[in-house]
């Protein structure tokens, strides 16, 4: 099987490469290429790169003046054209385990198309998720909320097609990586999670998606993230235009201080801590 770690190199994340580096460098098996698309990095730091990953590396060619959704399509694109049959995805700025790659071609399984493990944070102690299922093969568990990114996830390039790949320049949102699994399990994919290997996860302040916060500003970004991502699927799934009406008129109407007073948060996934069945049970618009 022909096996690709695929990457997103860019400027802000340049600090931490080291660490992304070693990851590479200590998985336990050699059957693999890293597929590296540079989104802003100079040359001489790319040569070093090159220079300090053991792996066959594979350089993917950035068109002028793309976005970050753009960036990733364009690297998922290039696996496909390559022919690889499993692209599996890692953060510039994040770490994995050294078993995160033989885990994953250990557990390829043809009938699901994409891929998921735990994430931890970087000091390697806590998780950052409460508990992942071990299948997904439906919309709801990621309905209004998101475990599923491309620090942690893989795709089974032989179910992806062209049309997906297409799709996905109409469907550019803050939150991209909620788009991509969101299409598959609407066009009727499956997700298995991946035992006993780990993404280390770092926070930072060029997160989109890092830690829940509890606050003002926090809530109101989820709402804002939500009412893009509905946006883009209504015509995909009735259950979207009811969610997108409702985070639109609460992104309109409601008063956040209230709101946070009456939350309560039981959801630890990525834009999961407001849930609308629970908003119009205590506090009906």
């Amino acid at each position: 099987m022909r096996v690709a770690f695929g990457t997103v190199i860019y400027k802000m994340a340049h600090s931490y490469q080291e660490d992304y580096i070693n990851a590479i460098n200590n998985q336990d098996t050699k059957d693999f290429d890293v597929l590296l698309l540079n989104d802003n990095l100079n040359n001489e730091k790319c040569e070093y790169l090159t220079n300090r990953i053991k792996q066959k590396i594979i350089w993917v060619n950035r068109k002028t003046d793309m976005t970050i959704p753009e960036l990733k399509i364009e690297l998922i694109k290039s696996a496909k054209e390559k022919e690889y049959e499993l692209l599996i995805f890692g953060d510039f700025d994040d770490s994995f385990s050294e078993n995160r790659i033989s885990q994953y071609i250990l557990n390829y399984d043809s009938k699901y198309s994409f891929y998921y493990n735990e994430l931890y944070y970087m000091d390697q102690k806590n998780r950052f998720f409460y508990m992942l299922p071990p299948i997904v093969e439906e919309i709801n568990p990621i309905l209004e909320c998101n475990f599923l990114g491309f620090s942690n996830t893989a795709l089974n390039m032989n179910t992806i097609d062209h049309t997906l790949l297409n799709s996905l320049n109409t469907k550019q949102t803050i939150a991209f990586d909620w788009m991509v699994f969101s299409l598959l399990l609407l066009q009727g994919h499956k997700g298995k999670k991946i035992e006993d290997c780990l993404t280390y996860y770092r926070i930072h302040e060029h997160n989109i998606a890092g830690e829940t916060h509890y606050s003002i500003e926090g809530l109101k970004k989820e709402v804002e993230i939500k009412v893009a991502h509905y946006s883009k699927l209504v015509g995909i799934d009735s259950r979207y235009l009811g969610l997108y009406k409702f985070y639109t008129d609460l992104k309109n109407s409601f008063t956040t201080n209230l709101l946070l007073k009456k939350l309560t948060i039981n959801n630890q996934y990525w834009w999961g801590s407001i849930n609308k069945d629970d908003v119009l049970r205590d506090w009906p618009l």
